[in-house]
């Protein structure tokens, strides 16, 4: 449970922060307060989701960083949405966005993204396991496991959301690969929607059609991975907003 719970909040954390920094750095602040205000939010809002870990497998007092990281992070995100909607409303100035600020925005964007690509392996273990055999289990049940095989009802309240956020997450990808130099953005951001349709229809057609779609579903999932993996690496060592 922690590990989907993970999965799904580094994605949205990831969205929300990079909807909020966008238009943070058009305001009129100093380049190194902006700085300062992204790096903050950046680091309380990891060490809200990333604590958990630490509280689990390391000892319960990191409670207390969970807690502080969520006030910490909940002040920041005030902060900005309150300055950045006065800024924006009042201002009559061109907005310009620093190069460097943007490199920035992207830099975390990727970070998160290393993260989401870490929980979405944990989720899928978690879950189903790295065998074609515990995967078809997943899907068809167990009776003598006392697992019950997946009704469509439920595997479509699951598919379908992921529809819209992945098409979102993949021309976001790809956009921000294009910004970082990469001659295959457009190929690496189909390839993300692609396979990310796959690991999700793959569901249905092992527990509908034939079990062995099973290796469809392993195969799609590893190659999802391996783009998310490429995209955030290469979007992290491009991304120097330093130079």
């Amino acid at each position: 449970q922690l590990s989907e719970d993970l999965h799904i909040q580094t994605f949205l954390n990831a969205f929300y922060l990079l909807t909020i920094f966008a238009l943070f750095i058009l305001t009129s602040l100093p380049s190194s307060v902006k700085v300062f205000v992204l790096l903050l939010g950046f680091l309380s809002c990891a060490s809200y989701l990333y604590s958990d870990f630490l509280i689990l497998y390391l000892s319960p007092t990191f409670v207390y960083l969970k807690l502080f990281s969520f006030i910490g992070f909940q002040l920041i995100n005030l902060f900005v949405i309150l300055y950045t909607l006065l800024a924006l409303l009042t201002s009559r100035e061109d907005k310009y966005t620093d190069i460097n600020l943007l490199k920035l925005v992207i830099l975390f964007f990727s970070l998160f993204l290393m993260g989401f690509f870490f929980t979405n392996l944990l989720a899928f273990y978690s879950k189903m396991g790295f065998s074609l055999g515990s995967i078809k289990e997943y899907y068809l049940g167990n009776p003598e496991k006392f697992v019950k095989a997946k009704t469509f009802e439920g595997m479509f309240k699951v598919f379908y959301p992921h529809l819209i956020s992945m098409a979102v997450f993949s021309v976001t990808v790809g956009h921000f690969l294009i910004f970082a130099g990469s001659s295959l953005s457009v190929p690496l951001g189909i390839g993300l929607f692609l396979f990310s349709f796959l690991d999700n229809l793959s569901g249905f057609l092992i527990r509908f059609l034939h079990p062995d779609f099973a290796l469809l579903k392993l195969l799609s999932f590893v190659v999802l991975q391996g783009i998310i993996l490429y995209s955030a690496l290469f979007m992290l060592i491009r991304s120097k907003p330093w130079a």
